[in-house]
């Protein structure tokens, strides 16, 4: 009886501690409620070292803005990337990101980036949006 209680301890935590994990990039977009992101499609994640990868649109009330991509990594995102030979020139020239209309930012294991007219207050509400999700 004792080994049972322990297991259904063990259980909960481990259940417990998951609860809300960003695993994939759909966890990501479902954890999104203050932002409509819809027409997703998988992207080439693999090439960048990530674990999983969406491409989609992003929709703050009537207004589109340009695709959103969504990474998610196995740990810190920024750190992963840093570490991919595919990856890390996009982290060290965020300049350049800026002067296409591209936004990037990492929240723990996820990496967002947005293209378009330089929305940067757009990929601050997202990462906002997944801190209070």
């Amino acid at each position: 009886m004792k080994l049972f209680v322990l297991y259904f301890i063990a259980m909960m935590l481990v259940v417990g501690c998951g609860a809300g994990a960003l695993n994939t990039a759909s966890d990501v977009t479902e954890a999104m409620d203050e932002h409509t992101v819809e027409e997703c499609s998988k992207n080439d994640f693999e090439m960048i070292g990530g674990d999983s990868g969406l491409t989609c649109r992003v929709r703050t009330g009537t207004q589109y803005f340009n695709f959103i991509e969504i990474y998610t990594f196995d740990g810190n995102a920024k750190e992963a990337c840093k570490s991919n030979e595919f990856c890390e020139p996009i982290v060290d020239a965020p300049m350049a990101l800026e002067s296409i209309g591209a936004s990037l930012r990492f929240h723990d294991n996820v990496m967002i980036l947005l293209h378009g007219d330089n929305h940067a207050d757009l990929v601050e509400s997202l990462i906002s949006d997944l801190q209070n999700g």
